[in-house]
């Protein structure tokens, strides 16, 4: 069956109903019943918070502790670089960040329970397991 599903954003939102006539003023796309299947599915998967894990760990004690101490044993750029890496994180490009944290927790004396604390964060805001693990050491 062909399905007419509402534009949100320029996006499908299932989320607003599949309708089997185009609704009248409503810009719509057209999908079949896997699409719309699919469509929902993914709608249904929780979205990465990049954002919240940024502010949370910028209040975050032990973190704010750790740049500090990298920066008074001299790896200032480190832990500048650590920033502009971990935007590049959320589009995949994992490696100058995993490079850059690894360095900067080294530098600052991590301690694996902070490590460990931050990753459950990360993960309670549906950060990808990479990163995820990025964060807890494991693959150093």
């Amino acid at each position: 069956m062909t399905w007419y599903i509402p534009l949100e954003d320029g996006q499908p939102a299932p989320h607003l109903g599949a309708f089997s006539a185009p609704p009248p003023g409503v810009n719509c796309v057209v999908m079949t019943d896997a699409e719309l299947t699919a469509a929902r599915q993914e709608s249904e998967q929780p979205h990465p918070n990049w954002d919240g894990f940024n502010v949370w760990m910028l209040q975050e004690t032990a973190f704010k502790e750790l740049c500090s101490m990298a920066f008074q044993r001299g790896h200032g750029s480190m832990v500048s670089a650590l920033f502009s890496a971990y935007r590049d994180v959320a589009t995949g490009k994992t490696e100058p960040f995993e490079i850059t944290f690894a360095a900067v927790c080294a530098a600052g004396g991590a301690l694996q329970e902070d490590r460990e604390r931050w990753a459950t964060q990360a993960a309670k805001m549906h950060l990808p397991e990479t990163f995820c693990q990025i964060i807890k050491g494991n693959n150093e």
